[in-house]
């Protein structure tokens, strides 16, 4: 007496995320540190996660609210950095630009170099963008970003 559901096997399912649930169910009477203070990677793999399917509110709440007094550079860099990538692509330049460049000399990578050039780019900055593209390309010489941060800072050379 059971019916089952015949689907199509080649439509594959679909994952609908609901933005303004996200965390909230746990989040209400515990906080972001109790969370996470246990698995710091856990944080970064969800912030990285959110970033990859362009759902970025939920990365600046959780990053913002989070101490990060007791963490290791590496993983400071990369919240910063994820952080920082949700800030712009929320449009907020100016504050993205201040994520990073609070930890900038000690703890930047290749990868929070270049984000922070096309921050300045998109801020008009064209100088800075330059001198932070030339900045990554000798630091990091053998980075995956170094191609495209020398073809970038020739056109803006051109400028």
């Amino acid at each position: 007496n059971i019916k089952a559901l015949i689907s199509n096997p080649f439509i594959p399912p679909r994952f609908i995320f609901d933005e303004k649930n996200v965390l909230n169910s746990q989040m209400n009477s515990i906080s972001i540190n109790e969370v996470f203070s246990d698995n710091i990677d856990q944080m970064k793999l969800l912030a990285a996660k959110l970033s990859v399917q362009a759902i970025y509110q939920p990365i600046i709440n959780m990053i913002s609210h989070l101490d990060v007094s007791n963490l290791e550079n590496n993983d400071l860099a990369e919240l910063n950095y994820w952080l920082a990538n949700a800030l712009y692509n929320t449009g907020q330049y100016a504050k993205a630009e201040k994520v990073l460049l609070n930890n900038y000399t000690s703890i930047m990578n290749d990868e929070s170099h270049f984000l922070l050039a096309i921050i300045f780019e998109h801020q008009n900055k064209t100088k800075n963008a330059r001198e932070e593209y030339l900045k990554l390309i000798n630091k990091f010489p053998s980075s995956d970003y170094k191609m495209a941060a020398t073809i970038k800072a020739r056109m803006l050379d051109q400028h």
